[in-house]
């Protein structure tokens, strides 16, 4: 978005007379020849003071730039940014920041922000009316936007605070986060722009979860061409160690790379002949790719790492491989686990949600599962 020049013609020089100009009738200067009376020096002393203080008035009234319609504010103040950020009160280890904020105060915009529990009577009130269930959430104020809010892109280019909510950010992020209701933009914790790990919590469950208090629930959401996936395998390993039979652990699909929906598929016909063959398979997947170095999108590769992994019906393996027969779990669009990682406002793999209502990331899954339940095994002190 460059800014166009616009080449203006020079306008004619101020006070320069036409050929044509009327002739200027000329008076006689009058001058005074006495000398000036006593009561007429004092009434024109008393006429400059008076206008000297008038002048003064005008002077210092101009300076300090009040409400007076003459004298027009030389620096009027900044356009204010007003926002909300609703929060998880009752949840002491989530995130009550929004790190697009950051954005904003790195572009020197003027901004008034009001923290709201979303369990307090004006919180359950914006709940109710925007219906938004992630949390924290930024409500900006679309009336306050002004277009001399501006943010300057890494490539030097500016664009309005606006048109960025408004437009980039959907295409940038490559999925819908950005929700429009009544006079808000409502913006969830964006990872591209956190500085840190912020925890996202949910007013309501996105999806149907078997729960129970004796046990803590691990969602891990994962691409099998991704490298980050591949290392959490052994952090996994340590976590379920640690809590032992009081730790479900789910591993799901959230393909981000399109050419391992095939492997997904793979791993989930896999894993409809037992479980343990599909932690096994899903293992070789990711030794092969990012230990082997070999194509896992290869269809024998993919039989490579059923016959491994001790699967009993190959004939049965193969039909679903190359029939798609997992199609209603990994579809990029309709496929179950796609639709709980959107859902759950998921960005990225790996992603990790604690008990149906907590993304986290995998360095804070611990002390996360030990707040949820402290009663756990492996929760105990030290």
């Amino acid at each position: 978005m460059g800014n166009g020049e616009v080449e203006g013609a020079g306008a004619p020089e101020a006070g320069a007379q036409g050929a044509d100009a009327a002739p200027l009738k000329m008076h006689k200067k009058f001058s005074f020849n006495g000398s000036i009376p006593l009561y007429l020096g004092i009434l024109l002393l008393v006429l400059g003071i008076v206008a000297g203080i008038t002048v003064g008035k005008v002077t210092i009234s101009c300076t300090n730039a009040d409400s007076n319609a003459n004298c027009p504010n030389p620096t009027p103040p900044k356009p204010l940014l007003l926002a909300k950020i609703v929060y998880d009160g009752q949840c002491d280890f989530c995130s009550k920041e929004i790190s697009f904020l950051s954005v904003i105060e790195a572009n020197d915009i003027n901004k008034s922000v009001e923290p709201v529990d979303a369990y307090s009577e004006e919180g359950k009130a914006l709940v109710k009316e925007h219906k938004f269930n992630f949390l924290p959430a930024l409500l900006i104020d679309i009336n306050s936007l002004s277009g001399s809010m501006q943010i300057k892109t890494n490539q030097g280019a500016s664009i309005s605070l606006k048109e960025l909510i408004d437009e980039v950010l959907d295409g940038m992020l490559g999925r819908k986060v950005v929700m429009r209701s009544g006079n808000y933009f409502i913006l969830p914790e964006l990872p591209e722009f956190a500085t840190k790990g912020n925890n996202i919590s949910f007013i309501e469950t996105p999806e149907s979860c078997k729960l129970d208090a004796n046990f803590a629930r691990l969602d891990e959401f994962a691409d099998y061409l991704c490298p980050y996936c591949a290392s959490a395998v052994a952090t996994v390993d340590a976590l379920k160690e640690k809590f032992g039979s009081g730790l479900d652990y789910y591993f799901r699909n959230f393909v981000v790379h399109e050419e391992a929906l095939k492997i997904a598929n793979a791993a989930e016909c896999a894993r409809k002949q037992g479980a343990e063959e599909f932690d096994k398979f899903m293992r070789c997947a990711f030794t092969k790719k990012f230990t082997e170095n070999i194509d896992t999108t290869d269809s024998n590769a993919l039989k490579g790492c059923a016959n491994s992994s001790g699967i009993g019906d190959m004939n049965a393996f193969e039909t679903c491989m190359n029939e798609w027969g997992a199609s209603d779990i990994v579809d990029l669009e309709s496929g179950s686990d796609i639709l709980a990682a959107r859902a759950y406002q998921l960005s990225g793999t790996p992603s990790f949600v604690v008990d149906c209502r907590y993304v986290v990331g995998l360095p804070q899954v611990e002390s996360v599962i030990c707040n949820l339940h402290p009663d756990l095994d492996g929760c105990g002190a030290g």
